[in-house]
């Protein structure tokens, strides 16, 4: 029962809270999606094709579940470099680890973002990230479906 506008207040946030969390998860798996066609695209560019693709780098692009922090919705995409491994191949140039056989893992994200300039590999960056940001109205338009689905009559501006 609603007795005044806290209690309205209160009612409404806790009615719209699963929907818009819900929204924002399908989201959140859809800009991963767009991160990893993106990479898919950008690396074909610029590897060469005696590379063996291991496909870590590409599924290592995830998302967080939605968290509430006081009245504000997040959800994260980034790369989880636990899902990147070493991989030491005899006789050739190793996978995600240096010439001694070190994981790399965590600095591969840096170079294959911003590139490198060195004398074994050079290689301009992808900038997927950055690019992310120019996908702003295309991210807010699938939120604003999202929560539309849900029953929720908004604009995302």
């Amino acid at each position: 029962m609603v007795n005044n506008m806290s209690d309205l207040s209160a009612f409404i946030k806790s009615s719209v809270k699963p929907q818009v969390k819900y929204a924002l998860q399908r989201t959140g798996k859809e800009v991963e999606q767009m991160v990893k066609d993106y990479i898919m695209q950008e690396m074909y560019s610029i590897m060469t094709s005696d590379y063996t693709r291991s496909y870590e780098f590409i599924n290592s692009v995830s998302h967080t579940n939605v968290e509430i922090i006081g009245n504000m919705f997040k959800v994260t995409v980034y790369f989880d470099t636990d899902k990147i491994k070493p991989h030491i191949i005899d006789g050739e140039w190793n996978q995600h680890a240096d010439f001694y056989g070190n994981d790399v893992s965590d600095s591969l994200v840096l170079w294959i973002e911003e590139g490198t300039s060195n004398q074994f590999y050079s290689h301009p960056g992808i900038n997927s990230m950055e690019t992310v940001g120019s996908w702003t109205k295309k991210i807010k338009q699938g939120l604003e479906a999202h929560l539309v689905s849900t029953g929720l009559n908004v604009r995302v501006r």
